[in-house]
């Protein structure tokens, strides 16, 4: 298994629940007694649990998903744009992209396929290359559609926090302007800091400050290209440009001034805490994106218009042909980009922005405490970093309670034991290829918000009923005991699990569940939009049976829990039926016996999930504070090392000044300086597997291997003098800066898996090996002309007959072994 599942959930009474809600544990790590809130018979369950039970989604999570109206509409003209797109920073793909000027005659109220994949083309053509991946493309799309008056924006001026770049331009269509505009989506620099500004108000302050820069480059157009009659708005963007075309597109409503305002967004992140439904807006998202779960929607952010969820594994039923519809668009979009997803990441990602929902309640705790910090540390948009930007932030917050100390070092652990987790070469992940070892963390991480992604979903042939009005309410079922699972639906076997974990699904399944076993503990992920059987089989009397559920929709990140039975069994079958929307009852026996012992109502908590996570990982995770420990006891001893050298080369002086003319082997330098060598390669090596989320630390570490390899030329140098030993140590100096820059930026240098781990030995080695040949290559060694051991025959200037060192060297040289 490669992640470590929660062994219980906490029960609360009301004052605690209160007390959790406003951000603050009663008891951190203390869990409920086991009889607390007991019941003698589930069938008799108190008020609270049957409150429990019997929520609706709309009541459980106080939202209601806008009906989406769907347009068919078959264009009869359509043309298309065929150029190449960034999908990562560093990955680029060609696309051909459709429009019609048929779009702008379809009903604003009702969503069109065609249309959204016409935008999304749009969106992906003002994308940035700040790393020269691709040629600009800024204007291919708008010319192959045929627009004119073409105005950029912000692209040749330096990021800044609150700046923008984008485009703008203009079509006669059927007697009416249609004005197109859309901000870059990709790309950022600086902006990143205006991103993480959420301010303390009821609109997300980076993202109104950059729509007042679009509107107002909007008037600037209209200063330049002036535009007479009826005017309609077409609007798109992606990611940040999709937050900003958000609030813009309201605003286009308000004013009055367009007959209809199309706006299409992509990964929308949430921008109002005061959204209306306006008509032609339409967020497209990823249900598990975690952009468009930013800001916190338990902060009270939403969206203007209508939210359109493309299909999640997590959440409907029939995720499968779906899935496999999206891979065939895969497959003609570049070899062996299949579609996949990563359930497991969803997962975690997940639980870490709802712990940051219950560390600050409220988005002015955010902005007061942590804003700044965030973004102060924000130095490189690569998505990369974040993790170690996220510790690092985290750690430097003033004026932590007890509890929140508990608590951040608890998310610490977390991060850093998920990226590690995620970055190992042996993780079960990489088997059902949902993470790929040639991406970088970031590509892997942010997959749901990937652009490729999104096309995959708009490009399928399947019904857009189904593809984009698709469930968004799931639970996770949590089961702890020894026993085997089949899960049934439709009286049809979907699924099963061993007690080893092994799942197997059979091979006309419809559904796939994300399902994972650790230990005793399994948790099966259902969509909450079909009723569920699960078929527990036992083989021991007297065994304890612990089940309990959780719920979650993707339009409210904060899970909420329902109620916990505890059962003894004897050896049998046993079946749980779930309904959609209802909470679990008492298990049915098939075959043996049942006693229920007791059922609690609980609060889900993100913080006791982590913790009963992170103790399950223990055997294949180390805590910061042992990370730390382990990286003082090697420097100890390096630094121990070298006074034992330097001690060493001190004696050695004081017998050259006592006139001893003994040999003094070099060798010692030379090995003193390879141990230092090797402690570094594996150090750097341990804290790319244990520690992946610091980066800066194993580059730091890699660094100094860096050095001492440089110092071990250049001591040679000093010895042997002569062009080529000085070059050599000049190109190793040279290395040592270059290390820190690349090392840290280009992720494939320090990923952990096999192939990379051989690749650094390798390097290592060879660098080496390329210092130590300076010791073998003299030129004229500083020694007394009487010395019995001196040749100089050496056109270079004399040569040791014995070979290194073994000869009395003068002041200005380095005696052996310093």
């Amino acid at each position: 298994m490669s992640a470590v599942l929660p062994a219980a959930v906490y029960a609360v009474g009301e004052d605690d629940a209160a007390t959790a809600e406003a951000g603050e544990p009663t008891e951190i790590g203390e869990p409920a007694e086991a009889g607390e809130d007991s019941l003698d018979d589930p069938e008799d369950d108190p008020k609270a649990v049957q409150e429990v039970l019997q929520l609706t989604p709309e009541e459980r999570f106080g939202t209601e998903q806008k009906p989406l109206v769907i347009n068919k509409t078959e264009f009869r003209d359509v043309s298309g744009a065929t150029f190449i797109f960034l999908d990562t920073s560093t990955v680029a793909h060609e696309w051909t992209f459709p429009y019609s000027d048929e779009f702008f005659e379809t009903p604003p109220e009702e969503f069109n396929q065609v249309f959204a994949q016409g935008s999304f083309g749009f969106a992906v053509s003002t994308f940035r290359s700040t790393k020269g991946i691709i040629d600009p493309t800024y204007e291919t799309y708008l010319r192959a559609a045929g627009f004119t008056d073409i105005y950029l924006f912000g692209y040749d001026e330096p990021t800044r926090i609150d700046s923008l770049s984008g485009v703008i331009a203009r079509k006669e269509v059927n007697g009416y302007t249609v004005i197109a505009m859309a901000a870059c989506g990709q790309g950022y620099g600086k902006e990143w800091g205006g991103n993480l500004t959420v301010g303390p108000g009821d609109v997300h302050q980076g993202f109104r400050q950059a729509a007042d820069i679009l509107e107002g480059q909007l008037e600037e157009y209209y200063k330049k290209y002036p535009v007479e009659g009826p005017k309609k708005m077409w609007i798109t963007g992606f990611s940040r440009a999709g937050a900003v075309g958000n609030l813009t597109a309201a605003d286009m409503i308000d004013s009055g001034e367009y007959e209809a305002v199309y706006a299409y967004l992509f990964g929308v992140p949430r921008t109002t805490k005061h959204p209306a439904a306006y008509p032609g807006i339409y967020n497209i998202m990823g249900q598990f994106d975690p952009v468009p779960n930013t800001p916190l929607a338990t902060w009270g952010f939403a969206r203007n218009g209508t939210d359109v969820y493309t299909p999640a594994q997590e959440s409907d039923s029939g995720y499968l042909p779906l899935a496999k519809a999206a891979a065939e668009t895969g497959d003609l979009l570049y070899v062996g980009e299949r579609f996949r997803n990563n359930p497991e990441i969803n997962y975690q990602l997940h639980l870490t922005l709802e712990f940051m929902s219950w560390f600050f309640p409220t988005n002015a705790d955010y902005a007061e405490r942590f804003q700044d910090i965030l973004v102060k540390n924000w130095k490189e948009p690569e998505v990369d970093h974040v993790p170690e930007i996220l510790l690092i932030s985290v750690k430097q917050m003033d004026d932590l309670s007890k509890w929140e100390e508990e608590a951040t070092d608890v998310l610490l652990n977390y991060v850093t034991y998920v990226v590690g987790q995620h970055m190992r070469a042996n993780q079960r992940q990489i088997d059902d290829g949902s993470w790929r070892t040639f991406e970088s963390l970031g590509e892997n991480l942010v997959l749901e918000h990937r652009p490729t992604t999104y096309l995959k979903w708009l490009f399928t042939d399947a019904d857009p009923e189904s593809l984009f009005t698709s469930n968004t309410s799931y639970r996770r079922v949590f089961l702890k005991g020894d026993f085997s699972l089949a899960v049934y639906s439709g009286g049809k076997l979907i699924q099963t699990m061993d007690r080893e974990g092994q799942i197997e699904v059979p091979e006309d399944a419809t559904s796939k569940l994300f399902s994972m076993r650790n230990a005793e503990t399994v948790m099966v992920v259902l969509p909450d939009d079909e009723a569920y059987r699960l078929i527990i089989h036992t083989d021991e009397d007297g065994q304890e049976l612990t089940y309990y559920d959780v719920f979650g929709d993707v339009s409210h990140l904060k899970s909420t829990g329902g109620t916990m039975f505890v059962c003894e069994v004897d050896a049998g079958d046993y079946e749980i039926a779930i309904e959609p929307s209802l909470g679990m009852k008492r298990p049915e026996v098939i075959s043996g016996r049942l006693d229920t012992k007791s059922g609690v109502v609980f609060h889900a908590s993100p913080f006791n999930m982590m913790r009963e996570e992170l103790v399950g990982a223990a055997p294949e995770y180390l805590t910061l504070d042992m990370l730390i420990r382990i990286v003082v006891i090697v420097l100890g001893f390096v630094v121990l090392l070298n006074i034992i050298n330097d001690f060493v080369g001190i004696r050695w002086r004081v017998r050259w000044w006592r006139g001893y003319y003994g040999r003094a082997s070099a060798y010692f330098s030379v090995n003193i300086r390879a141990l230092n060598i090797l402690v570094f390669a594996v150090l750097t090596q341990f804290l790319t597997f244990y520690a992946y989320s610091f980066v800066i630390a194993r580059t730091i570490s890699a660094t100094v291997m860096m050095f001492f390899i440089f110092t071990m030329a250049f001591r040679g140098f000093l010895r042997f003098r002569n062009r080529w030993n000085f070059l050599t140590a000049m190109v190793l100096l040279a290395l040592v800066p270059l290390t820190y820059r690349y090392y840290y930026d280009v992720p494939f240098l320090n990923e952990f898996s096999a192939g990379n781990v051989l690749l650094f030995i390798l390097v290592v080695a060879v660098l080496t090996a390329f210092a130590a040949r300076v010791w073998f290559r003299r030129g004229r060694p500083v020694i007394d002309d009487d010395s019995e051991d001196y040749d100089d025959d050496d056109d270079d200037g004399g040569e040791n007959q014995d070979g290194i060192g073994d000869t009395r060297l003068e002041p200005d040289g380095l005696g052996p072994g310093l």
